[in-house]
Order: structure tokens, then sequence, then C-alpha cells
């Protein structure tokens, strides 16, 4: 009986040490588990306004985009307007030299 005593007494002290062994595992887990929130919420607040500026960075390059086109746009239309306005300055100049021949021819057939 003194011998089964012992035994379960020494049984119980090293249940005592598992326990006290899985409870500092534990509370090491636990503050492992806290560091790693800890890390994820400063690496959370460190992206949130790099998102932001990243979606103001395609707000401007899309308006950029936009006022790019519209110039575009602008100079197709002015190079149209440009050939046209080519177009009547040759026929006037043309017209021109044609009245120029002719004012001389009848300014030759005067004299």
């Amino acid at each position: 009986m003194r011998e089964q005593l012992e035994r379960l007494q020494m049984e119980v002290g090293t249940s005592k040490a598992l326990k006290i062994s899985l409870e500092e595992q534990i509370l090491t887990k636990e503050k492992f588990r806290k560091f790693t929130e800890q890390q994820m919420e400063e690496k959370d607040n460190n992206i949130i306004p790099l998102e932001k500026q990243l979606e103001e960075e395609k707000a401007a390059i899309n308006q950029i985009e936009k006022e790019r086109e519209e110039l575009e746009t602008y100079w197709m239309q002015n190079s149209i307007e440009l050939e046209a306005l080519k177009i009547k300055f040759n026929d006037c100049q043309e017209r021109t030299d044609m009245s120029s021949k002719t004012q001389v021819e009848l300014d030759s057939r005067i004299v």
C-alpha cells in the first residue's frame, strides 16, 4: 500500500509538472498570437495609406489619359481645318495668279 501511495504521489507530481508545462506552452503561444496580430495590424495600417495613394494615382492617370485623348481629338480637328485652309489658300493663290496674268494681258493690249 505504501508503494501504491508513493506511485500515486509520483504520478500526481508528474501530472502537475505536465500541467504546468502545458500552461507555459499555452501562454507562450498566446503571446506569439498577440504579437502576430499586432504585426498584422501594423502592416494593415501601413497598407491602407498606400492603397489610398494608389487609388489617387490611378485617378490622376485616368484624368491625364482623358485629357490626352481630348488633345488628340482637338489636334486632329485642327489638322483637318488647317488642310482645308491650305486648299482654300492655294485656290485663292491660283485665282490671284490667273487674275494677275489676265491683268497683264489686258494692260498689254491697252498699250
